[in-house]
């Protein structure tokens, strides 16, 4: 898929391409981070609510600050089609995400969510009208055996709500990454990032107050608390180089760059929580992983549109 840049109407050139990779790979590595602490705050206390509302909120106040200080528009009534979508859509992602970690381990969580860059190649193919190509095709099947792999060996085992969180957070990030691309393109990043959040955080905090008041308890103890602080600073970081990385990379290219960060979850999940792999798991998580890896290839070879 071709983003063009609000500015010119041209397609974005090689330098802005590969300004786009830094900028998806530090958004990778920051959010990365996010689910392996949340499952050791779960430990001491936190809840998933908890924590999706309070990173959002707190992302908010931090960028409604920033567009104040530097006297940007915060708002931009115009574009709340899309804004709604692109705000239930990261509602998604942190509910299910965060969520899927409470009931499964973080490496398996990451397995199901990280399909999404998939989900976004495919659905640009039917956004665009055209066949997916048979190496599409084939890095889809390559991924689904991959799924089956990891989850088949223990499925009677595991909480069929995590698998379901993680499912729906994958799907909702795909439905980030298109809306984000062909809807909030020509919008200050900042500016998306503070309406999402606050929007999405307000929501969750008082679907929470009204239906599970008990879980926006705070954890009643330093490390808790602290914990959920660099929860927030890890996302904020990941939630606003995000849209930059989509902006100037493309959906597809942004989304196939997070090969990162399935990564990064599953070494910390290794280091820090002892998770490890059955075989089988192991070999269905290098199928999923491959198929990522070959179709960020695969699209870096291809030749880029011209520019005038």
């Amino acid at each position: 898929m071709t983003i063009t840049n609000p500015n010119s109407g041209h397609p974005p050139n090689l330098a802005t391409r590969l300004d786009g990779r830094v900028w998806a790979l530090i958004a990778a590595s920051s959010l990365g981070l996010n689910t392996t602490l949340a499952s050791l705050a779960y430990g001491l206390g936190a809840t998933p609510l908890l924590i999706a509302a309070v990173r959002a909120l707190v992302a908010a106040c931090i960028l409604g600050l920033w567009l104040r200080s530097r006297g940007m528009p915060a708002f931009h009534p115009r574009d709340w089609k899309a804004l709604f979508v692109a705000t239930l859509a990261t509602t998604g992602v942190s509910v299910g995400y965060l969520g899927s970690v409470f009931f499964i381990p973080v490496s398996l969580a990451a397995i199901i969510f990280y399909t999404f860059p998939l989900v976004v190649a495919g659905a640009n193919a039917l956004i665009e009208r055209r066949v997916p190509t048979a190496g599409e095709s084939g890095l889809f099947l390559l991924a689904f055996a991959g799924l089956v792999l990891a989850i088949g060996p223990s499925f009677q085992s595991l909480d069929w709500r995590g698998i379901a969180l993680a499912g729906l957070a994958s799907t909702s990030s795909a439905t980030l990454f298109i809306v984000a691309a062909r809807r909030l393109g020509h919008l200050n990043d900042l500016a998306v990032s503070f309406q999402i959040n606050l929007f999405g955080g307000g929501v969750v905090a008082l679907g929470a107050l009204a239906l599970f008041p008990s879980m926006l308890v705070l954890p009643g103890n330093v490390a808790g608390v602290a914990l959920i602080g660099a929860i927030c600073l890890a996302y904020l970081v990941g939630v606003t180089t995000l849209f930059t990385a989509v902006k100037q990379a493309g959906p597809a290219k942004t989304a196939l760059f997070f090969n990162i960060e399935p990564l990064v979850s599953i070494a910390l999940a290794f280091l820090l929580l002892g998770e490890r792999f059955s075989g089988p798991q192991l070999l269905g998580g290098a199928c999923v992983i491959t198929a990522l890896m070959l179709g960020s290839l695969q699209r870096a070879h291809r030749p880029l549109p011209p520019t005038a």
